[in-house]
């Protein structure tokens, strides 16, 4: 039986275009297309949050006619990479509030919190459209580290 290698928690991400493995952050860059647009109603700028928010290698596998904003995947970790982060849903205490859609996803933009800032989150993703990650997923309010690591060893506890 083989036998499977968790990554050290945080060190590892996997490309969502080539689906290899970015060993060095500085390899990488977090791209997405800006929703942000005017608001003919008042003059203001409509903020929406990305459809998509993905981790790709520099170069071969970045788009950027497709996904107009990136940001090095380097500038996105630790502490200053979760102020970031934030900024996607609040510009600080004197910016003016952001304006969202109603009907506004946020799935995109908490992922990318977990990809980036939960150990063990992006390898068991990897993992999440089995059979076995759907029932033990299914309910469950928190995905600990225990769920996370049963899943990338495929026990699902």
């Amino acid at each position: 039986m083989t036998s499977v290698v968790i990554d050290p928690p945080l060190t590892r991400w996997y490309c969502d275009s080539c689906h290899e493995p970015i060993e060095d952050p500085q390899w990488a860059t977090v791209c997405w297309a800006d929703p942000t647009s005017p608001d003919s109603a008042d003059g203001h700028l409509q903020h929406d949050l990305p459809a998509a928010i993905l981790v790709v290698h520099k170069g071969n596998c970045d788009d950027p006619r497709r996904y107009t904003s990136n940001q090095g995947l380097d500038l996105m970790l630790g502490a200053e990479g979760m102020q970031w982060w934030a900024s996607f849903l609040w510009r600080g205490p004197v910016a003016e509030p952001m304006k969202f859609t109603a009907d506004i996803d946020v799935a995109p933009v908490v992922e990318l919190f977990y990809r980036l800032h939960v150990p063990y989150y992006e390898q068991a993703r990897r993992h999440f459209n089995s059979t076995e990650a759907v029932q033990v997923l299914d309910g469950l309010p928190v995905l600990t580290e225990s769920t996370l690591k049963g899943l990338i060893k495929g026990s699902g506890r």
